[in-house]
């Protein structure tokens, strides 16, 4: 499937500032920072202009220091916010200061302001490695990168079969898995030993993929046929090894492609009728980098 998701974006999922966190009639999504910040990124890739209106918005919410949803401020949001903005207008100083206070949050262990009940999103968990690949690319321009130092020393579990802890779940919730596999990844290019552990945890995403190419979930089986876990997979299986997990590779677009309509949305998962605007991203994403062997690098993952 080559079909380009723009029109159904432009058409569909942004609305004036905001940007939906999918579309489905029945079930509504809601105004989410976090995907806009992925999607300005994922123009700004194609050379493509995003709206203006979702620029200004994002711009706000990062001065106001409130990227994310009913009234809760994610460090996790704010950092891929802040890597979609830094690839339309590099270093342009409005967000400078948000950088650095987004490192100081960090080094607290502060990923949500204010503290909210326990969930992997909501816990210093290891998904936030993945605010590495932001810090690769502006790393690879020679900028400041004030998250290195601390994302280096950010804490994580790896077990024996590889998966990568995420609390305060028993079971690995693989989204969250995978995102941090992405840091490990971007880490090691910027001089940290975590090539190995990157290289066990892509490994374990190959054992989890079902033979119908999709990925679960969460490592216990649980919700079977997550569309967003396995288009991250596909995009690391790519990274990787593309030669010797390219059957891993073809069977997850297959199972991609038979959760994307016509227009190229991408289901959340296996069932659903929610259009999900970052599973379509990273779905797009790992067809592009699929067709084109030599376009796949670390620092640009979405």
């Amino acid at each position: 499937m080559t079909v380009d998701p723009l029109a159904w974006l432009q058409q569909d999922v942004i609305g004036g500032p905001n940007v939906a966190s999918w579309t489905n009639p029945l079930h509504p999504g809601y105004a989410y920072p976090e995907a806009a910040g992925l999607l300005i990124r994922w123009m700004a890739q194609r050379d493509r202009l995003p709206p203006t209106a979702v620029l200004e918005s994002l711009v706000d919410a990062v001065q106001r220091d409130a990227v994310g949803r009913a009234g809760i401020t994610y460090a996790f949001d704010t950092g891929v916010v802040l890597t979609g903005l830094d690839a339309v207008v590099p270093d342009d100083p409005r967000w400078t200061a948000a950088r650095s206070r987004l490192a100081e949050r960090l080094r607290a262990r502060a990923v949500t302001t204010p503290t909210v009940a326990p969930r992997w999103s909501t816990t210093p968990g290891p998904h936030m490695l993945k605010l590495a690949v932001g810090t690769l690319v502006r790393a690879r321009r020679g900028a400041a990168t004030p998250l290195r130092d601390v994302l280096a020393a950010w804490p994580f579990e790896q077990r024996d079969d590889g998966l990568l802890h995420t609390p305060p779940h028993a079971a690995t919730y693989l989204h969250a898995h995978a995102y941090a596999t992405e840091g490990l990844l971007a880490l090691a290019q910027l001089g940290v030993d975590t090539a190995n552990a990157a290289a066990i945890a892509i490994d374990a995403l190959a054992r989890m993929q079902s033979p119908d190419g999709s990925l679960p979930a969460w490592s216990d089986g649980t919700v079977p046929g997550r569309c967003d876990t396995t288009a991250q997979a596909v995009r690391l299986f790519i990274l990787h090894d593309r030669e010797r997990l390219r059957g891993a590779i073809e069977t997850g677009l297959a199972f991609l492609d038979r959760h994307t309509d016509e227009r190229g949305a991408t289901a959340y998962e296996a069932g659903s009728d929610d259009r999900n605007t970052w599973t379509t991203l990273f779905t797009a994403q790992a067809r592009a980098w699929a067709r084109d062997e030599a376009g796949a690098c670390v620092e640009g993952l979405l």
